[in-house]
């Protein structure tokens, strides 16, 4: 199923604003103007390039000492003798690869798990409500801020259906967009922008 991020800008006390809402009673609705282009966290560009440039280079550099070991090991001009203490150095020289291989996957893990801290400490200090959700409007991610949006745990939200959260107008709004949205979509591109125009939705809090 398709999957659609939608960012929804944080509830301010002034409803002047046509990207604001004020803050209503709990089990009250809630009018929130949406941006068909949200603002996603992203990654330091030249952390990504120089970590994935490292890995690379660590890889081609097993690659090749596993390719000339291959390479004296099928020289037909080297006696028995040679070849066998060839071999033991090659098993010495397996073993260190096995090693670096090992280290090289934990140095990967780490540098994932560090882009992933990041990413998540992003998305918590964002104060406007994140979403993903399918084309069958079930929520996959919520952020944080919507606890103080609609005094919901993302937890509480996340499986459930976005639908369940937005009055019948707005619903109405969200899908005839996404399916605009999936019908314009470039062959070949994973993503198409929800429309060019400004909306307002109307969400609805715990009750």
């Amino acid at each position: 199923s398709r999957q659609v991020a939608l960012s929804l800008p944080q509830i301010q006390p002034q409803p002047s604003h046509r990207n604001q809402a004020s803050v209503l009673p709990t089990g009250q609705r809630s009018n929130l103007s949406i941006s068909p282009y949200p603002q996603l966290p992203c990654t330091d560009a030249s952390t990504t390039v120089s970590v994935s440039s490292s890995s690379s280079s660590r890889h081609d550099e097993i690659e090749n000492a596993e390719n000339s070991i291959e390479c004296i090991m099928n020289d037909p001009n080297l006696s028995l003798e040679d070849k066998k203490q060839l071999k033991r150095a090659a098993n010495r020289r397996s073993a260190q690869l096995s090693r670096k291989r090992k280290k090289q996957f934990i140095e990967e893990l780490k540098d994932e798990n560090d882009d992933l801290r990041r990413k998540e400490q992003i998305l918590r200090s964002i104060p406007d409500l994140i979403v993903v959700f399918d084309s069958s409007g079930k929520l996959s991610f919520v952020s944080h801020s919507v606890t103080n949006s609609l005094n919901f745990t993302p937890s509480e939200l996340e499986n459930t259906s976005f639908w369940d959260r937005l009055c019948d107008e707005s619903v109405r709004l969200l899908k005839a967009a996404f399916m605009d949205a999936l019908a314009a979509r470039v062959k070949g591109m994973h993503t198409a922008p929800l429309g060019t125009s400004l909306w307002e939705l109307r969400l609805l809090g715990k009750e």
